[in-house]
């Protein structure tokens, strides 16, 4: 086939022949330009050669010509100097004024030099004027300009001869066969790789004994090895072909995302109908889940840049009817058709990854299920160890207070009777005997919560009108004289099954608290006493029925509110701390509860509970 640029196939020559030609001419221009500067030294010493022989030899005539007034005699002598041909100009000046001159002045670069004319007449030197005579240079100038002409017009004659002569060798020896090896090589086909290259003028199996017969040996050679490996390439190939092609796995091979091969296995696994189909895609991204796409993409690039990239992984993949399909893929360089390009192995994973969810979910569940089994055992645990506990503490509890019992119904007998023998009224021992009363009240009633809180009691409920029953227990309550009682009752006709005198227990427990916070010493420094108010309330709402206390008193404070159901915990300076846990326990015995809020310096909020279904009396 004809080379589309065959205009450029001398220009191995063409720039060879430039190269001389610059050359040649660099030297020509530098030794014509050493010999043009010498000639201009030697024409520049030759003329001041001139000016020092007419210093020499001239000036002495001219003087004695000037002393006797010899007028035609000194135009002689100045037109004999004027005659020489490179003084162009001279003239004499007496007194400043130029009397007489020989020539015409010239313009440009120019020699010019003066001399005194002196008159010596062995006594006295008298000074009769002076002579200038210049020299031009214009003529010098014009003799080296022709000869750098004719020495440079001669050389580039010679120059282009050599050159000219030179291409004709070079095109003859070497560059008529580098442009035939190209056209062989270019014209090389490797599935016809023809006879061997043979240069013009050649016959038989004669070649050229030179570097140009090694290059010529050296392309045949490639030919023949080019040819041995494009065979097991394409053996290679047509075996990669149908080991993939049979392949249970799925595979394609893409260039920059185009795919150009794609096996029947890859085409089934994503539900199209044959290989052809999937080729047909001119994106093979449009495989896997749009999520996936940019991560595969950062992946390829890295790929192309060399740089490091996962070579195996797992990806989200789309089937042709939509349905997600998780893939393992397997990535890497391929040689395809004699092209270096990107081969992906995939592997159907779902089964396994639905497994692994499974596995995951129950794992899950079975986690959740033993922790939740874990916590009802520490729960059973926890209670079993209260339960033993509480049988403990119920026995000392009951030892304890048949001990404390009698030597307190002593104290306030003795009490009793000693206040009753007190002839006058010592207003001390008043307060005393008052002091011991209240002591003896206190321990008693430690000794009922303590008795309360270990003893298991089976509960007697009867039907009771809530509101009648809440308004006759608290008026049978000590309210402190700086505390007001609101009475809020809103269950006038509702009746509530309880134990009476547990539930009792809890309402005094509840409604002393509340009168001993509003009522301590730290809490009445701050506030005024006759603002003290403790509401009760009662409603009925979402299914039960709710007794409110509601006091201002100082409150708990946040980080004691999670202790105040623990037992023998108190905010108080006296009791057991076992007000509240009594309470908690005999509303939980009534299936019901107890629910606390507080804030800090604005009061705290009880309710009591009870489950409550049935209809009004």
């Amino acid at each position: 086939m004809q080379d589309p640029d065959i205009r450029r196939r001398d220009s191995i020559a063409i720039r060879l022949i430039v190269a001389i030609v610059g050359f040649s001419s660099f030297i020509a221009i530098f030794t014509t330009a050493v010999q043009l500067f010498v000639d201009y030294r030697q024409s520049i010493e030759r003329i001041e050669r001139d000016l020092a022989y007419v210093e020499a030899v001239n000036l002495a005539p001219l003087s004695k010509s000037l002393w006797d007034l010899a007028e035609e005699t000194i135009q002689l002598q100045l037109d004999s100097l004027t005659s020489h041909p490179e003084i162009e100009y001279a003239a004499i000046r007496v007194d400043g004024r130029i009397v007489w001159r020989a020539g015409q002045k010239p313009d440009g670069d120019v020699i010019a030099v003066q001399y005194p004319l002196v008159h010596s007449s062995g006594v006295l030197d008298r000074n009769l004027g002076t002579i200038e005579i210049v020299a031009g240079l214009s003529n010098i100038y014009q003799q080296l300009f022709e000869k750098a002409i004719v020495i440079l017009g001669t050389n580039l004659l010679k120059t282009l001869a050599v050159a000219a002569f030179m291409y004709f060798l070079f095109h003859m020896y070497f560059t008529r066969h580098l442009i035939a090896l190209a056209d062989y090589a270019r014209r090389m086909d490797l599935l016809d790789i023809g006879n061997s290259f043979r240069f013009a003028g050649m016959r038989g199996e004669d070649q050229r004994a030179d570097e140009l017969g090694d290059i010529a040996s050296a392309m045949d050679q490639m030919r023949t090895n080019l040819r041995e490996s494009y065979d097991e390439l394409a053996e290679s190939e047509d075996n990669f072909r149908h080991l993939i092609e049979d392949s249970a796995q799925g595979y394609f091979i893409h260039e920059d995302r185009r795919p150009v091969f794609v096996n029947p296995a890859l085409a089934e696994m994503f539900g199209y109908e044959g290989p052809a189909e999937v080729l047909r895609n001119s994106n093979v991204q449009e495989l896997f889940a749009p999520r996936e796409r940019q991560r595969l993409s950062g992946y390829y690039k890295a790929r192309l840049k060399g740089e490091a990239a996962p070579g195996n992984y797992e990806v989200e993949g789309v089937r042709k009817d939509g349905a997600p399909i998780w893939l393992n893929v397997s990535t890497q360089m391929v040689t395809w058709q004699g092209r270096r390009l990107i081969g992906v192995m995939i592997v159907d994973v779902s089964e396994r990854k639905q497994a692994e969810r499974q596995i995951q979910d129950l794992n899950r569940d079975l986690e959740r299920r033993v922790e939740e089994r874990t916590a009802e055992l520490r729960a059973a645990q926890a209670d079993l160890l209260r339960q033993e506990r509480m049988a403990v503490l119920g026995q000392l509890t009951a030892t304890v207070s048949h001990e404390l019992r009698n030597p307190l119904g002593v104290i306030r007998t003795s009490a009793f009777v000693a206040r009753e023998d007190q002839k006058d009224d010592n207003p001390r021992v008043l307060r005393a005997f008052e002091r011991i009363e209240r002591s003896v009240v206190r321990c008693d009633r430690i000794i009922d919560e303590l008795l309360d809180f270990t003893r298991i009691s089976i509960l007697d409920p009867e039907q009771t009108v809530i509101d009648v029953w809440l308004d006759e227990t608290l008026s049978e309550q000590d309210l402190p004289a700086q505390v007001a009682l609101n009475r809020d009752f809103g269950l006038p006709d509702i009746v509530v099954p309880f134990d009476r005198d547990r539930l009792r227990r809890a309402v005094i427990n509840v409604f002393d608290n509340a009168c001993q916070a509003m009522t301590g010493e730290a809490h009445l420094e701050n506030v005024d006493p006759k603002n003290l108010v403790l509401s009760v309330a009662t409603r009925k709402t979402n299914g039960r029925v709710e007794v409110i206390f509601a006091d201002n008193g100082p409150g708990v404070p946040n980080d004691l509110q999670a202790h105040i159901f623990e037992p023998l915990f108190s905010t108080k300076g006296f009791g057991v701390g076992l007000g509240l846990p009594v309470v908690k326990q005999i509303m939980e015995q009534h299936q019901g509860g107890v629910e606390v809020e507080s804030e800090e310096g604005r009061g705290t909020r009880v309710c009591l509970w009870l489950p409550h279904d049935n209809p009004k009396r």
